[in-house]
This record gives C-alpha cells, sequence and structure tokens, in this order.
C-alpha cells in the first residue's frame, strides 16, 4: 500500500511555507510512539518520510480537486503576475485587520483615504490590497503580506496587466506647477496632499515617463527611497543634459513617513538645488 494512502487529507497543509516540516504519528505504525513521520511542502507537492518503518511517498500538488489546486496557486504567489484581464481577490474585503490598519497609519494613510482608494483585505492571503483603477477599470494592484515574508509569500506581490508597459498610480488633485515622482502608492497618496505626484510601482524611472512630464510641468522632482539615492543622480544628470527640468529628493526615509508640512519642506530643499 502506499504510504500517501496513510496520511489524512488535513495533514497535507496547502498554508504550509516551502520546505516546513511537520511531523506527525504514522497510522498503524506510530501509534503511542514518537512522532517518526515528516510530512514537508516542497515546490511540486508533499514529501512524506516514516523514519520508523523506512518508507518515503510523494503526493504531488497537481492532482490536488479544483478548488484545492487553486488555493494551492494562491499560496505559491508571484511577486509580479501579469494576467489577460486584472481582477481583485476573490475574498477582497474593505475590513482591514488591526496589523494592516496599524502599518497603513503608520505610512500616513487615513480612514478617508482608505475609503477613497478603496484599499481593502484578502484574509486568505493576508494581504492588505491596494488597487489601481482607470475610471471604473481595475488596472492594477498590489498586496502587502502581513506576516513573515518567505520564499512564497513575498512581502508584496503585484497583478498587472499582460503586455502593458505605462501603468502608474497619480494623484494629480493639487494642479501644481511640478511633480513629485515617487516609487510606491502610499507615497504618492501622502505626497499627493501637497504636490501633483506620480508612482512608479518599481524602482526604475523610465524614460517615457519623464519625457510625458517634461510636456505637463515646469519641474519634476524624483524622490525615491534612499536606496535608489545614487541611481537617482545618475537619472537626474542623464536628463538634465536633454534639457529637462529633473531634479532630485534624498531623505533618510521613504516618502510616506513624513508629515505634510514635512513633505512641503523637502519639495523647497528641491527647489534650491
Amino acid at each position: 500500500m502506499n504510504l500517501i494512502d496513510d496520511v489524512p487529507e488535513e495533514w497535507f497543509d496547502i498554508d504550509a511555507g516551502e520546505g516546513v516540516v511537520k511531523r506527525y504519528r504514522h497510522p498503524g505504525c506510530c501509534e503511542g510512539k514518537d512522532k517518526a513521520m515528516t510530512i514537508i511542502k516542497t515546490k511540486l507537492g508533499w514529501l512524506v518520510t516514516c523514519f520508523r518503518c523506512n518508507r518515503r511517498g510523494f503526493k504531488p500538488a497537481i492532482n490536488l480537486p479544483p478548488g484545492q489546486m487553486l488555493k494551492w496557486q494562491q499560496a505559491q504567489e508571484l511577486p509580479v503576475e501579469a494576467v489577460p484581464e486584472v481582477k481583485l481577490p476573490g475574498d477582497y474585503v474593505k475590513s482591514i485587520p488591526a496589523e494592516g490598519m496599524a502599518w497603513l497609519y503608520l505610512c500616513g494613510i487615513t480612514d478617508a483615504d482608505i475609503e477613497k482608494y478603496q484599499i481593502g483585505y484578502s484574509p486568505h492571503r493576508n494581504r492588505v490590497i491596494l488597487p489601481i483603477y482607470e475610471g471604473d477599470t481595475l488596472v492594477y494592484w498590489q498586496g502587502r503580506y502581513l506576516g513573515e515574508p518567505s520564499a512564497d509569500r513575498p512581502k508584496y506581490v503585484n497583478q498587472h496587466h499582460l503586455g502593458r508597459r505605462d501603468t502608474w498610480f497619480t494623484v494629480l488633485e493639487k494642479h501644481t506647477d511640478h511633480v513629485v515622482v515617487v516609487e510606491d502608492i502610499l507615497s504618492c497618496i501622502v505626497v499627493g496632499k501637497v504636490s501633483d505626484c506620480y508612482a512608479l510601482l518599481n524602482a526604475t524611472v523610465p524614460d517615457r515617463l519623464i519625457f510625458k512630464l517634461a510636456r505637463e510641468y515646469k519641474q519634476i522632482y524624483l524622490w525615491l527611497d534612499r536606496d535608489k539615492h545614487s541611481k537617482m543622480t545618475g537619472w537626474c544628470l542623464r536628463y538634465r543634459s536633454f534639457g529637462f527640468p529633473v531634479r532630485v529628493i534624498k531623505t533618510d526615509r521613504d516618502p510616506k513617513y513624513y508629515y505634510k508640512e514635512e513633505i512641503m519642506q523637502c519639495v523647497k530643499k528641491g527647489e534650491q538645488q
């Protein structure tokens, strides 16, 4: 008899992290004795070993029922996923748990911001969901994991349209003659309370965006996270050589961790370069 046939279905934990070892008593072999059976989740399924009877087995994930297979695929999250049609997670809700709210508040996001930008939560993924809409059409969403990140649960996951290049998150309500370019959605929401703002959604500044902004604004400020300071300087010098009005704002913290008055001061310092 296959060793896998001895194992109750609930012992094959879809939510377990890759490489996690769980120990059980092998039915019919280890009753009343130490837990000598191990089940290890791998990229392809579960490896089962009983060290008492020296039998091994493998349960491939590909043979899971459709509902469990979907759950398996969701557990193996990719940092970036390109899809023909962007859809929010099926369990997306507006109710965000305390740890998610604490993260949002720490980043300067208010209850009004959460409602306005339709920030929500996926219980199965344990992620705060940050959607991006163009009109009524969902074009992108980012999920921030609230647990300890791992190989199969990265800190951030992003879903966007397959083959589409130009997706940015924008807050353009101040109608300023300058624009600030940041990396992430929350920084854009916070800076957008002071200035027109674009979020790159990654750490690379595409030329086509700078060309576009140079036609629309008198001044462009690059304000990326601290680990991009040297790159910002290089990009700035390059764009200035083309005659584009690009300057940099360098700070010790990400833009989302500054108050409104501090953001205004940072922009003023950028003006004085």
